[in-house]
């Protein structure tokens, strides 16, 4: 549906309706259906699409963190569609004082709870840091990277290798949990950018300083410190390796044959030899 056909349908709409107005990166295949007041009725969609809602008095932003057929209710609320989340991500290591709300720290959190991990055990921990003097340690634990205590919030993913390994054994407690804390942390990021804010992820630092400031009790493995809050930078979009060189078709090193659907995407290239 063309975003001048949805103004030609609100143009006839009663003014306590709600309808879908307009789509970031529509879907053609995205047909909403009115039922009544305050209610639309969507078909199967992919994770994130956005849908503006308006009536006549106020515009809301809605979806959850994903759709399927079947109504929602005008109050869901999410900001960005995923792929412009994706591409408008960028590693921030300077923060306003700006506090980051209430409300969207429990957003993160809601979409963190719902990412997938081995078995689905949820082998980690995420402890959510607010407090200056540990922010100062997680900071003295990064090495002195001072951008950590000055976030407004600190994200801490801990692996639980305890928990996979009774399920999983040797791999569950070497991997499955540490990739299940990574899954989550890439989950708080793109979360965190879809609400107006910004992160960097934080590999670097001393893994047993960390997990003293934050608690974590003897074999929980921190994996990423995330710090988030409202930019205080602009950062430039970094080169990005040729898609040849990562993408391949049933066997490594056979390029997959692509080509970019949206060039907005596109990334100047680097040619970086391991």
């Amino acid at each position: 549906m063309k975003q001048e056909d949805l103004h030609a349908i609100w143009a006839q709409t009663r003014p306590s309706d709600f309808l879908v107005l307009s789509l970031t990166n529509s879907n053609p295949f995205f047909t909403p259906t009115m039922v009544d007041s305050g209610t639309v009725v969507l078909p199967d969609v992919t994770i994130g699409e956005q849908a503006i809602v308006h009536d006549q008095s106020s515009v809301m932003t809605s979806s959850s963190t994903s759709l399927s057929s079947g109504a929602f209710s005008a109050e869901c609320r999410v900001k960005m569609d995923y792929f412009e989340a994706v591409k408008s991500r960028h590693s921030v290591r300077a923060f306003q004082k700006k506090p980051v709300e209430e409300e969207k720290i429990r957003r993160i959190i809601e979409a963190i709870n719902l990412a997938p991990s081995a078995g689905d055990l949820q082998a980690y921990e995420v402890i959510v840091v607010k407090d200056p003097m540990l922010k100062d340690k997680l900071a003295k634990a990064a090495l002195g990277q001072g951008y950590v205590s000055e976030a407004p919030v600190c994200f801490v993913f801990v692996a639980y290798p305890e928990r996979s390994s009774k399920k999983y054994g040797r791999r569950g407690s070497e991997l499955y949990c540490i990739q299940d804390a990574s899954i989550v942390t890439t989950y708080a990021m793109l979360a965190a950018t879809a609400l107006g804010l910004s992160s960097t992820w934080v590999g670097a630092f001393d893994e047993e300083a960390a997990a003293r400031a934050v608690g974590a009790t003897k074999g929980k493995r921190p994996v990423a410190i995330l710090p988030i809050g409202y930019a205080a930078e602009s950062p430039e979009s970094t080169p990005r390796r040729p898609v040849s060189d990562i993408a391949f078709l049933d066997t490594s090193g056979v390029p997959y044959p692509f080509s970019f659907t949206d060039k907005s995407f596109e990334r100047p290239t680097r040619n970086l030899k391991p």
